[in-house]
């Protein structure tokens, strides 16, 4: 009865730790967004003139908030988050092809 019980332990680790193609597809674009994010904050440096100790000018001041590019990638960022849940759906649900129309969208998020 014991050996019984050990073998459906088991069973159940090995059935737990297999992780479907989308799965890892999801995990493995999870980790790229979240290691661009990473790398990508704050790697602006610091410009010439904040090097040469100059006082930053009311219109470099004002202009440095109006970024379009934080935007589009917030916009990029929200795409991505938004694929990537529905991927998660997908699989949690046993829709193989929603999971990977889901996960080549987030894919294409990133390559924005």
């Amino acid at each position: 009865m014991k050996a019984l019980f050990l073998a459906f332990g088991a069973l159940c680790l090995a059935g737990a730790a297999e992780a479907s193609p989308c799965a890892k597809r999801i995990a493995d674009l999870e980790a790229r967004h979240k290691s661009g994010s990473a790398l990508d904050a704050g790697s602006a440096g610091e410009s010439v003139d904040a090097m040469l100790h100059h006082q930053p000018t009311a219109s470099s001041v004002g202009g440095a908030g109006a970024d379009s590019t934080d935007s589009k990638e917030v916009e990029r960022d929200a795409h991505f988050e938004i694929e990537i849940e529905q991927a998660k759906a997908a699989e949690n649900s046993g829709d193989v092809a929603g999971c990977e129309a889901a996960v080549a969208e987030a894919r294409k998020a990133l390559a924005r």
